[in-house]
């Protein structure tokens, strides 16, 4: 890479990298060149951003706990979003070039945000994001590409998440839907200001790029932004040998011996009798719905009340 910079100084600037993505503090956005990699290295945050230090990265995350989980958020988006296409690139042709539409939209916006506060332009190839890669995990659960063409639903993005949550349902699913209510218009935006602000359009965009990982997520086998990952990780070495399932797995995961897994244990508010934990079949959406209540907690300002 030193070489070739050498030759070519502007690849500082334009080198695609194995993928681009953005990550944003508050309204300052800041584009991600995901490496092309060799083997195994480990990389953090501050480094895909292009930092020269994690104190720098720190002070630009405004020393905020929430930011930088935020900016963690948007790397794991990318890492998932890359890794997945890689993983699928040699099928489905159809899907993937709806997803490398989509990989090409996102990288209009990385390159566009960090310069410029003119955040008009940027709206349709956000909605663009969205739908491209909604689309792609559609053709790839097998619905007809052309059929977008011909039903009234095609622009609809609202309806593409219902119905890419009803193919492959996932914990993602009620933020994929939060953010795609909360887009513009989308033809009405090509002609006239969407009347957003700056802030709002760089959460917009965080969304979409979360939604197209979210696409190959459900497909692909990299999934850096599950927390069972870490659990498998710290809890392995616990796990029975013939149950290595039981770290990292919740309990109703198909194709375990947890899929049916019952848990109580004494109460200890009405001694003599046994409190049943929630039901195998709840466990998988009752932790979506704590992942994206905590996400909007991260996201909410701080209030400051006044004493009197």
């Amino acid at each position: 890479m030193d070489a070739y910079a050498a030759m070519v100084p502007e690849v500082d600037t334009s080198w695609p990298g194995a993928g681009i993505g953005f990550a944003a503090s508050v309204d300052q956005v800041r584009k991600l060149t995901f490496p092309v990699v060799f083997g195994q290295v480990s990389l953090q945050p501050w480094q895909l951003a292009g930092f020269s230090g994690a104190e720098e990265w720190w002070n630009w995350c405004r020393q905020d706990r929430a930011i930088a989980g935020e900016v963690a958020h948007a790397v794991s988006d990318l890492h998932d979003l890359t890794n997945g296409f890689n993983e699928v690139e040699q099928k489905n042709p159809a899907a993937v070039t709806l997803w490398r539409m989509a990989r090409s939209n996102l990288e209009d916006v990385a390159n566009t945000l960090p310069t410029t506060f003119s955040h008009d332009s940027v709206i349709q190839p956000i909605c663009m994001v969205a739908e491209l890669s909604m689309k792609a995990a559609l053709v790839w659960d097998g619905v007809d590409p052309d059929s977008f063409r011909k039903g009234k639903d095609g622009h609809n993005l609202s309806s593409l998440a219902r119905r890419m949550a009803n193919a492959r349902q996932h914990r993602d699913d009620l933020r994929v839907q939060a953010v795609v209510d909360a887009l513009p218009p989308y033809v009405e935006s090509r002609y006239k200001p969407a009347g957003l602000k700056r802030l709002q359009v760089v959460k917009l965009a965080l969304g979409v790029q979360f939604i197209a990982a979210s696409s190959l997520r459900r497909i692909a086998s990299d999934d850096l932004a599950l927390p069972r990952d870490l659990h498998r990780e710290l809890f392995a070495p616990f796990a029975p040998s013939d149950h290595a399932e039981y770290a990292g797995s919740y309990r109703g995961t198909s194709g375990t011996v947890l899929v049916d897994r019952r848990i109580s244990a004494q109460s200890q508010l009405e001694p003599g009798r046994d409190y049943e934990f929630c039901p195998p079949g709840e466990v998988a959406p009752r932790m979506a719905t704590l992942l994206k209540n905590s996400r909007d907690l991260l996201e909410t300002p701080t209030q400051t009340v006044s004493k009197g």
